[in-house]
């Protein structure tokens, strides 16, 4: 009898295994892939979770994937805790983030990943399924408009993969003024202050000072708005936002609308050279800390939405977990997460200094964008 027992045992056994071993698999290839490109490995998880051998309902592929998130938001804010090099302490705090900002995200951004997990419990799978392709097709056309921001007004490098060396013409005096001299050639240290191709010099890299500020509370409904739809974003389609989010807090910044006449001012024939703008005074360094990175947005944008999105992921998760939309943690749920962070950890010990080339980064956009397609189009 216990032999019967056994024999009946050992498919279920295996096949628990096999689902085990398959999502944590998935999880690290979509934790490399995600660091690798800088997005949320939600975008790489889900497709596959929803495909054989897995052959997961959205809303569980969803729910698993979100599980993920939250863990390595947690581990992001754990990170930066003990990074001795940029402390907590509450008199810096400000230097590192938007305090109000970040609250205000964090405020809107766990309201509507609640409210977006529900609706994704009553939606069927059809209209999930071709809501999802209409995001994949926006995944794949905003990749590609984050990809020409950072080459126009962000890091450059040739092809072999070192800093271009050009004259600038906007340059930040060691007061902190924004100048439109074109100064004698100096090397070019580091990204470009904003449109038109604009480098700093390294002369000026070195002795540049910013003052920090929180954003004041008049002007907070455009990051509450940004947060609302983060949410919505984490809990209706499982996808980490703060990459998408934080290109977009720095490009519709009233900051980047003044480096954008100062830079047309610059450009013009008969225009005259716009006057000095100081960052206490709402200039354009006081958000642009160390201008276009990589993932489209300064350093303390991208640090502000991230931290942003750890409440909202952890209320998404929880709202997916009461849906019943964690199915079986043990064999996918808990892989999956474990392998997202494993893959992220070693996407970034061994890829941190090989990001990928412009083709790269296309032809991902373009498997993304045909994937949506498909799925929207595809009869069901």
């Amino acid at each position: 009898e216990d032999l019967d027992l056994a024999v009946m045992a050992a498919p279920v056994i295996a096949t628990g295994r096999r689902k085990l071993l398959t999502a944590g698999a998935v999880g690290v290839a979509a934790g490399t892939l995600g660091t690798w490109f800088e997005m949320s490995h939600g975008v790489f998880c889900i497709p596959v979770l929803t495909l054989p051998p897995l052959q997961l309902s959205h809303q569980v592929a969803c729910g698993s994937t979100v599980f993920g998130v939250a863990v390595r938001q947690l581990m992001s804010v754990t990170l930066y805790a003990v990074d001795p090099s940029e402390p907590l302490a509450g008199d810096k705090l400000h230097e590192l983030v938007d305090v109000n900002a970040m609250l205000a995200m964090a405020f809107s951004g766990t309201a509507t990943s609640l409210a977006g997990a529900a609706l994704s419990a009553r939606l069927g799978q059809h209209r999930i399924w071709r809501l999802n392709g209409l995001f994949m097709c926006a995944v794949g056309a905003f990749l590609q408009w984050r990809d020409r921001l950072v080459r126009e007004h962000g890091l450059h490098r040739d092809e072999d993969q070192e800093l271009l060396e050009t004259a600038s013409a906007v340059v930040v005096t060691p007061d902190g003024h924004v100048s439109t001299d074109v100064p004698e050639v100096l090397d070019v240290a580091g990204p470009t202050l904003g449109p038109g191709n604009l480098p700093r010099t390294e002369h000026e890299v070195a002795r540049l000072q910013l003052e920090y500020t929180s954003t004041q509370f008049e002007k907070l409904p455009r990051f509450i708005a940004f947060g609302a739809a983060s949410g919505a974003l984490l809990g209706f389609f499982g996808v980490g936002p703060a990459w998408v989010i934080a290109p977009l807090v720095t490009r519709t910044s009233p900051e980047w609308q003044q480096i954008v006449e100062l830079a047309g001012n610059e450009s013009g024939d008969d225009a005259q050279p716009a006057g000095p703008a100081r960052p206490d005074e709402g200039g354009p360094l006081s958000v642009v800390s160390d201008l276009i990175g990589s993932t489209g947005c300064d350093e303390r944008t991208r640090r502000t939405c991230a931290l942003a999105t750890v409440i909202p992921c952890i209320a998404a998760a929880w709202r997916h977990w009461n849906l019943g939309h964690v199915a079986d943690p043990k064999a996918v749920a808990f892989p999956l997460a474990a392998g997202a962070v494993f893959g992220s950890i070693g996407a970034g010990q061994f890829l941190g200094d090989i990001p990928p080339d412009r083709e790269t980064r296309l032809g991902l956009s373009a498997v993304i964008f045909a994937y949506g397609a498909w799925s929207f189009l595809a009869p069901r």
